[in-house]
């Protein structure tokens, strides 16, 4: 924009940025073409009592600054893990949470296989903001969620994201604690308050798993 040569569309996800150049008056406001111009956007799925084409919207003065796109691949949230490990120990992929929690255990106890002098099989913080539950034990979780969970469960009891109030939480914490007092985890994990403890530990060559959208 300084430049004066910025792009006529931005796809991009910080809403902050987006307000900010509504403020500064440096985007359109998109509101007068949703009947017209880009009527078919209206289509959007809606969400309870939202329209997406209208989630950004400035409440104040009715402002459209942006319109909320779709994602255009599924696979959001990935567990990865070390695959030369697996195959240096011989062990498949796990498919299920049960093989997943042996196959960590099996990490923990092959340092020396391993050649490395430290093995953390589960790598996690305990970054709040950037939602730990959403993203880095997510598969985890999903493992002990109700697939028949209603459409209207599934986003009253995830409105805020933090997942908490879903019935299966609290096997799926109860999992997550017994792979903690097991070794699985790091035990300073609730000292990583973002990515760049667990950053460096990846890069060290020591880390079996993690997960993350």
């Amino acid at each position: 924009m300084a430049a004066q040569d910025a792009p006529e569309l931005c796809c991009l996800q910080h809403v902050d940025n987006v307000r900010n150049w509504g403020m500064q008056d440096s985007v359109y406001d998109l509101a007068p073409y949703v009947d017209t111009v880009i009527k078919d956007m209206k289509e959007y799925p809606e969400i309870p009592g939202q329209n997406l084409i209208w989630y950004s919207k400035d409440v104040d003065t009715g402002i459209l600054y942006g319109i909320s796109n779709k994602y255009m691949y599924t696979a959001s949230h990935n567990t990865f893990i070390r695959k030369d490990w697996l195959d240096k120990l011989g062990l498949p992929v796990p498919k299920t949470t049960q093989e997943f929690y042996d196959t960590m255990t099996v990490f923990k106890n092959s340092a020396s296989k391993l050649g490395v002098n430290q093995v953390i099989p589960f790598l996690m913080t305990n970054d709040v903001r950037r939602q730990v539950f959403r993203r880095q034990v997510y598969n985890i979780f999903l493992s002990f969620m109700d697939p028949n969970l209603s459409s209207r469960e599934r986003w009253i009891n995830t409105v805020a994201e933090r997942q908490l109030m879903v019935p299966s939480v609290k096997d799926a914490l109860r999992f997550l604690n017994g792979m903690y007092n097991a070794g699985l985890i790091d035990p300073d994990f609730p000292l990583y308050n973002d990515d760049t403890t667990p950053s460096n530990l990846m890069k060290r060559g020591i880390v079996g798993a993690f997960q993350h959208n």
